[in-house]
């Protein structure tokens, strides 16, 4: 069971979070931004899931062709994005039907090799000490130093700390740092999702070599490998360069992104209100943000994802520079 200590300052951080989103919208419309729908989930999915169909249809029609290889490409910005849908999922405000939150939850998980508990619970962490370099799980502490932001942007460490906890968890094998935010009694929970997904990866394997087929490779893995950059960079966007501070509407950035890219990330980009207020559901984000970037102090608001990277590299190089000089800024 999670320790009295912890429970405690959750909560503290919850109530911080409602009490700004009070402030800035009101009680009354807070509840209305609340409330859980399955429709617009059912919508954005479908949609989501159409494109994926789609992009592998024209794999299968440019196979042989050089026009693969930019299929390939889409294929996997379609399915990397799924990471939406399961951020959501770990909130239960995709959909309101509770096991329709589950099933997608399991379904984005398998895709992209996440555990389902074990990302809930490390996620709920980073919202509780979000930019808090000794408490955040998810903060990217690598991507807060110029050589280290390239480096996460390539995915390798990302894809490291996935292939890890792929074979850690069903041996019941957790770090120090796991340790805080997956409670005793979730333990072994984590280490049995941790064996099933193994377990259907196997048999997806067994089934290709049988088979003798490259579906796997072709229309799931190689797409994944070679777009998981582009999710890199959303990811550093959201937080790298920040204020490390408790106060939501300053360690978290608001990215204006193309309708389309907000789409696809089912409107995470506003990532402020999200911090603000993760209770309310993706599809109310946009109205949130709006009364926020009107009402509210929100510091970091970037138009698109294009000025958010040349702001963290010119950022992360003044800051290497200082370090330099002395460690000054350090």
């Amino acid at each position: 069971m999670v320790s009295q200590d912890a429970a405690l300052e959750r909560n503290r951080t919850t109530i911080a979070a409602s009490q700004a989103a009070q402030k800035a919208v009101g009680r009354g419309n807070l509840r209305k931004l609340m409330q859980r729908k399955n429709a617009p989930g059912l919508l954005f999915l479908a949609c989501h899931l159409g494109l994926i169909g789609l992009s592998s249809t024209v794999i299968y029609l440019t196979s042989g062709t050089w026009w693969v290889v930019p299929a390939i490409f889409i294929q996997g910005l379609f399915i990397v994005h799924l990471f939406a849908p399961l951020h959501e999922c770990s909130h239960f405000t995709a959909f309101k039907t509770r096991w329709l939150n589950s099933a997608v939850f399991w379904m984005c998980a398998l895709v992209l090799g996440l555990a389902p508990l074990h990302f809930k619970l490390q996620h709920a962490d980073h919202h509780t000490y979000t930019q808090n370099i000794d408490r955040d799980p998810q903060m990217i502490v690598i991507g807060e130093r110029f050589w280290g932001y390239l480096y996460y942007f390539t995915a390798i460490p990302y894809f490291k700390d996935i292939l890890s906890a792929l074979v850690r968890h069903p041996l019941g094998l957790l770090s120090e740092r796991e340790k805080r935010y997956v409670y005793p009694s979730a333990r072994k929970i984590v280490q049995r999702q941790g064996c099933i997904m193994l377990g259907v990866y196997a048999a997806v394997a067994i089934i290709s070599i049988v088979m003798q087929s490259p579906a796997a490779l072709v229309y799931w893995l190689i797409p994944r490998l070679v777009a998981e950059p582009v999710e890199r960079i959303i990811r550093l966007a959201e937080h790298v360069g920040c204020d490390h501070t408790e106060d939501m509407l300053k360690n978290t950035r608001t990215i204006l992104s193309w309708r389309p890219v907000r789409w696809l990330s089912w409107n995470m980009p506003l990532h402020t209100a999200h911090h603000v207020a993760p209770q309310v559901p993706f599809h109310a984000i946009p109205r949130l943000d709006d009364v926020l970037r009107r009402q509210a102090d929100v510091k970091d608001v970037r138009d698109g994802y294009r000025e958010t990277v040349e702001f963290q590299l010119h950022y992360l190089m003044e800051k290497e520079r200082r370090l330099k000089a002395g460690g000054v800024g350090a």
